[in-house]
């Protein structure tokens, strides 16, 4: 029985706290930060240059060859 009750406050106690971030937060989207808040900032896909270079350096180099061993 005592475990149910703090386990009743506890979900009581998340739900008030989760309420009060909620309603405190600012109404609309993403406001301009920077100098005199202008600056945004977006996203776009990548180039298909940039796409070549990432996809380049995922890969590992090609092997050096193995050098020819003689017999003394």
């Amino acid at each position: 029985m005592k475990g149910a009750i703090g386990f009743a406050l506890f979900i009581a106690l998340s739900v008030a706290v989760h309420a009060s971030v909620l309603l405190t937060m600012p109404e609309g989207g993403v406001q301009g930060q920077g100098g005199a808040g202008e600056d945004t900032l977006t996203l776009s896909a990548a180039s298909e240059a940039l796409e070549n270079l990432v996809e380049q350096w995922d890969n590992p180099p090609d092997p050096a060859p193995q050098p020819r061993l003689f017999q003394p």
